[in-house]
């Protein structure tokens, strides 16, 4: 980690330990003034704000900041390839396509942008109807060992680092409430200074033996961040190639990140682009050709989803709905009283405050109040300010 790094994650430690997101966000955004000039350091700034603004609802925000941070040469971009082209393919459904797929492999791994929550939300689709082809472990990036989590049944942010994000952590919820094995895969030491290569190697290696030496014909998915599921060996090996060597299994591959949007459009892949242009992408959907072969970006993966872009209703993006599984509760402009901004978080009733919430947005003094974008079932709705302290709450019902 170099110098930088290190100062701009020492001023922001304090801020993240308070657990309150809005009082980080106010600290990376006052560094982001205070560095003004030195491009190393606004794109290490900047990639993190593009993190950390998914879990406060601010996704169009986040997609922003992930721009300026690739633009600075510090976010996860790299030279665009010459992609396949679409034609003679047609646009199917995705998750019809991949339960389809998955019915002849033990082994599904997807990936995420882990700035964009709208991939959690298919993976969170995915859960149900790969669990009716006999899927039964659900291995996620980053999830931390958590002896309390089955017992809990929901996710804390001791359980993980993207997984304090609503959606992320609702992931979780959702595996567990389905019957899925949660299971950490991670490396639980990292040394920054090590050979990038070993953490791949040791997430497969845990995936075979925290699963399969148990359970040699379990049905495993894995979600993953960018190209931890690429079947390459080129510029290293990742994940997925170490785990097929590993074990003779070829895992099918999901590829997210690219065909997704951006905050302009000219800032897409020109090929998501024209297929979003041409109407083909009103809902996630892979491409399929005549003899069957689903369209990929390259070796590495087995299909590509394509997202649609986000349409905005209340504030919050129409994706979020997630196929009915929720749906929009609007605020009032008051919410947050005589506090300038404030927090708003909703929890499923019964669980403890120390709990991911189900979502959880900012409200700004003078700004439209965004809504929540909630489950069925009895919720506990909680504003606090940017120092966590409870301004109110309030327990309601949604049907």
């Amino acid at each position: 980690m170099n110098r930088v790094s290190q100062e701009i994650s020492a001023r922001t430690r304090r801020a993240h330990e308070s657990g309150s997101p809005l009082a980080e966000l106010q600290v990376l955004k006052s560094l982001e003034a205070e560095y003004a000039g030195n491009d190393f350091a606004l794109g290490v700034l900047r990639m993190m704000i593009s993190q950390l603004l998914p879990q406060v609802g601010d996704y169009a925000g986040a997609h922003r900041y992930a721009d300026l941070s690739e633009a600075s040469g510090q976010g996860p971009g790299a030279p665009r390839p010459q992609l396949p082209s679409l034609d003679g393919y047609a646009a199917e459904n995705a998750i019809r396509a991949i339960a389809r797929a998955a019915g002849s492999r033990q082994v599904v791994m997807i990936n995420e942008a882990h700035h964009v929550p709208q991939h959690r939300a298919f993976t969170l689709q995915l859960l149900g109807a790969l669990r009716k082809q006999g899927f039964a472990y659900f291995a996620a990036e980053t999830l931390r060992q958590d002896p309390g989590l089955v017992r809990r049944g929901y996710p804390t942010q001791e359980t993980g680092w993207y997984i304090q994000e609503p959606l992320y952590g609702d992931l979780v919820r959702t595996a567990l409430r389905l019957g899925y094995k949660v299971v950490p895969y991670e490396q639980e030491e990292v040394n920054p200074g090590e050979d990038p290569g070993i953490r791949e190697r040791e997430q497969a290696r845990h995936l075979v033996e925290r699963i399969l030496k148990a359970d040699p014909k379990a049905k495993i998915l894995v979600h993953a961040g960018y190209g931890h599921v690429a079947k390459s060996v080129s510029p290293m090996k990742m994940m997925a190639k170490y785990f097929q060597e590993m074990t003779g299994i070829d895992p099918l591959t999901i590829h997210q990140v690219v065909m997704t949007e951006h905050s302009a459009p000219e800032l897409e892949e020109p090929l998501y682009r024209q297929a979003v242009d041409r109407g083909l992408v009103k809902e996630p959907v892979v491409f399929r050709n005549a003899t069957g072969a689903l369209w990929s970006t390259s070796k590495n993966y087995d299909m590509a989803v394509f997202h649609p872009r986000s349409h905005y209703e209340n504030g919050r993006p129409d994706w979020l709905r997630m196929g009915g599984l929720r749906s929009p509760r609007p605020l009032p402009r008051t919410i947050c009283g005589p506090s300038p901004s404030c927090l708003i978080k909703a929890y499923a009733a019964g669980e403890k405050t120390d709990a991911i919430p189900l979502d959880e947005i900012i409200a700004e003094s003078g700004k439209p109040v965004p809504g929540l974008m909630l489950p069925r079932g009895k919720i506990l709705i909680r504003v606090e300010d940017a120092r966590g302290k409870l301004i109110g709450e309030r327990t309601i019902s949604i049907r």
